[in-house]
């Protein structure tokens, strides 16, 4: 999925009266004006703990296509650390990010919790071999 940014200058010397320019008759007039803000790319970033990052990824970058594929968003995780975080860029359209971070947050708690699960699991299996 590729953005870009594109940004008009206008000068004193490019201003016109030539109203065949602008005539909102044209095809592609109407359709610059039909877009709205479910359609316009949006960059969200999410700043997570550096041991949950793995989490996202997953085995041979799993979840991390996983969540792509299921949100069309383009998620990508920056290599760097900073005070052991990393930040999570999501891309896509409003609901595209929305749903990637969802996910994102879901599977991150879903970690929290099935790892609490299996350490209480193991406690309890140690108390019972004893």
């Amino acid at each position: 999925m590729s953005t870009h940014n594109s940004q008009m200058h206008i000068t004193e010397d490019d201003e016109s009266d030539d109203d065949d320019l602008w005539d909102e008759n044209d095809e592609w007039w109407n359709f610059q004006n039909t877009r709205n803000n479910n359609t316009d790319i949006i960059q969200r970033e999410m700043t997570i703990s550096n041991k949950y990052a793995g989490v996202v990824i997953g085995v041979n970058a799993s979840c991390i296509d996983r969540i792509k594929q299921k949100t069309g968003a383009y998620v990508y995780i920056n290599g760097e650390t900073n005070d052991l975080k990393r930040t999570v860029i999501m891309k896509g359209t409003h609901e595209q990010v929305d749903r990637a971070y969802a996910c994102i947050e879901n599977l991150i708690e879903r970690y929290i919790n099935d790892k609490s699960f299996m350490k209480q699991q193991h406690l309890h299996g140690k108390h019972k071999e004893k």
